[in-house]
């Protein structure tokens, strides 16, 4: 009886939630048709109502009455273009980027562990949700055995943070992303972990509620080698241990789609869905599964523009099947031209919406004698010499060691010689690579093998204080080193 009770409850919420996010998936397939007229609605939307603001004055947003007007006014912005306004709203300043009250800023770290503090705003949190409820909604339609069970998500661990702003620093937990509503459902179906845990406090504790839990039946982590991070110190399978596991989410791109097999060893029968793109400034895309998971832009939270690598900027429906631009992104949280230097390929449309797969970072670049080699780059030419040579990798990245590059690579029976010479060459299709090796400046690019490597690459840059959950393997990281590399 007590267990009939169980899943009614569960039925109950989880169709709560699934009802809550229906009226948004309803307006995302109502305006698809016209979401080129959307997009300029949204922009022209964020700069009326910002024209007061220090930002708006500066760039004049009382001139600004169409999209090419925004482009003439407003240079794209890195994130240092805007810090000083950023530094103004830690100090309690308001009407700096939005009119709306900032709600709290969200660090992010980079990859040398400093911090950015991105502004939240309520408009910019519906836009969030503008996403994530089109996309949960789609979820739930296609695997309704969802109702019946329980759901574990994770963003990342929220650690204890010293507050020196006079604005609140962070989200409390990962739900605050959501409206009140769906927050109050998800507390009913959502396994809970502590928040302000360390690292390792988290990793104990996430572990104890999931054991205790058999209704467990979707994971929503960001990478797959998280689960390796959770599971490693699990005493049985997880298969076993979770029989109503239906369906993880997780990273599926880029450097990521070597990590599915990590998935695959914990649950080998259970159905994986590649995420979209979403990081802390922004929602990019989201899967759907009726185009087998593949990622469509999220045209309804965000204005986007896209660079390419000639400098030309497109909107979304100036996009061209096949080719890879750098998005950029305006905000209701105060990101106007904001270059995220993710590098997304055009895998075709959607009823004329894009069809995006994130392929890497355009900024991470190694560049010490001009070589001009990008992680974009890296990534495809070892995932096609993997293929190759039939190399299925457990980890690997490309580093740096003073004279050469080098390719770290753990797992299989393989060849380092032959692999770096073969690597090597296909290097050399970057003109600027093969100029530095030919004129000596680099050495050719070795192999060499490493043990625990997802662990290595992780505790390297916990140390470097960089959160869990902004720790993302990179095909190509010239900081990471172990032994013998870089020093």
């Amino acid at each position: 009886m007590g267990k009939r009770i169980n899943l009614f409850k569960l039925f109950l919420f989880n169709g709560l939630w699934a009802i809550s996010c229906l009226p948004t998936w309803l307006g995302f397939y109502v305006s698809l048709p016209f979401f080129s007229f959307f997009q300029r609605r949204k922009l022209l939307k964020i700069v009326r109502s910002n024209q007061q603001t220090e930002f708006g004055k500066k760039f004049n947003f009382k001139l600004i009455h169409s999209i090419a007007d925004f482009q003439r006014h407003v240079p794209v912005q890195e994130y240092e273009d805007l810090k000083p306004f950023v530094d103004k709203i830690i100090a309690g300043e308001e009407g700096i980027l939005t009119e709306d009250k900032t709600i709290l800023l969200e660090p992010t770290s980079g990859s040398t562990g400093a911090n950015k503090y991105i502004p939240y705003t309520l408009a910019l949190k519906k836009e969030f949700q503008k996403g994530f409820y089109t996309w949960l909604f789609d979820v739930y339609l296609h695997n309704p055995c969802l109702l019946l069970g329980k759901s574990f998500w994770s963003i990342t661990p929220k650690e204890k943070i010293n507050q020196t702003s006079r604005v609140k620093i962070g989200f409390e937990h990962d739900t605050h992303y959501l409206g009140k509503v769906s927050q109050y459902v998800a507390r009913h179906v959502m396994v809970t972990v502590p928040d302000g845990l360390t690292t390792e406090e988290y990793l104990k504790q996430a572990y104890i509620a999931l054991k205790n839990e058999p209704d467990l039946s979707l994971i929503s982590v960001w990478s797959p080698t998280f689960l390796d991070c959770l599971f490693n110190r699990l005493d049985c399978s997880p298969a076993q241990q979770w029989k109503k596991m239906h369906l993880v989410s997780a990273w599926g791109d880029a450097n990521s789609k070597q990590y599915v097999s990590v998935i695959k060893k914990y649950f080998p029968h259970v159905k994986f869905q590649p995420k979209g793109l979403l990081s802390t400034e922004c929602m990019i895309s989201f899967p759907l599964e009726r185009i087998k998971n593949r990622s469509v832009l999220s045209y309804q939270s965000h204005f986007y523009e896209f660079l390419d690598k000639e400098g030309n900027i497109y909107l979304a429906d100036q996009l061209q099947e096949g080719r890879t631009y750098t998005v950029i992104v305006t905000t209701s949280g105060g990101l106007y031209r904001y270059n995220t230097h993710d590098d997304v390929r055009v895998n075709g449309f959607y009823h004329g919406l894009p069809v995006l797969e994130f392929v890497g970072r355009s900024n991470d670049t190694g560049d010490f004698f001009g070589e001009k080699l990008n992680e974009s780059f890296v990534s495809t030419v070892c995932q096609q010499v993997f293929k190759q040579e039939r190399i299925t990798p457990v980890f690997f990245v490309v580093t740096f060691d003073k004279t050469r590059y080098a390719l770290l690579i753990e797992g299989g029976n393989i060849d380092y010689n032959s692999l770096g010479y073969k690597l090597n060459q296909a290097f050399q299709e970057n003109f600027h690579y093969k100029n530095c090796v030919q004129l000596g400046q680099l050495e050719p690019l070795r192999c060499q093998p490493i043990t625990g490597g997802i662990q290595q690459y992780t505790e390297f840059y916990l140390r470097k204080g960089m959160k869990l959950g902004d720790i993302k393997i990179k095909a190509l990281d010239t900081q990471f080193y172990i032994g013998g590399i870089n020093g």
